[in-house]
């Protein structure tokens, strides 16, 4: 028996058992993702840390508070990034999405408009009737 042959079916089902929990559950695997992070986060700082610790001895809390603030100095600068990305192309993916949305609303026949209304509006409603009860 060859235990190659028996590789791909597993990859195969754990890829598609990925896939069904992304699926079926997407909050809760950006929680797990978010929470792998974090792990890996305080991992990092803890060694960078002991490092300052150590090495240069510094106290605790001077090493702390270096890590903090490289922490946040990084998070800003990534802010920063994400904020420049955004603001070049959300102009482009919102006339995209504009024009999809009128096509897609040009292409349903009247029947088909006045059930997609009517489900928003009953939905809309319902909400309104919840939030204030």
């Amino acid at each position: 028996m060859n235990i190659n042959n028996t590789r791909l079916p597993i990859k195969v089902a754990t890829i598609l058992a990925l896939v069904v929990y992304i699926l079926y559950a997407p909050l809760d695997f950006l929680h797990h993702i978010a929470t792998i992070a974090h792990v890996i986060y305080e991992f990092i700082a803890s060694i960078i840390e002991h490092f300052l610790d150590k090495a240069l001895g510094l106290s605790k809390f001077h090493s702390q508070l270096i890590v903090f603030y490289s922490s946040l100095a990084i998070g800003i600068f990534i802010a920063y990034r994400c904020w420049q990305y955004l603001s070049r192309n959300a102009w482009r993916w919102f006339f995209a999405i504009q024009i999809s949305l009128m096509q897609s609303w040009e292409q349903r026949n009247l029947l088909s408009k006045i059930k997609w209304l009517a489900i928003q509006t009953g939905v809309v409603l319902g909400l309104i009737i919840i939030t204030l009860s």
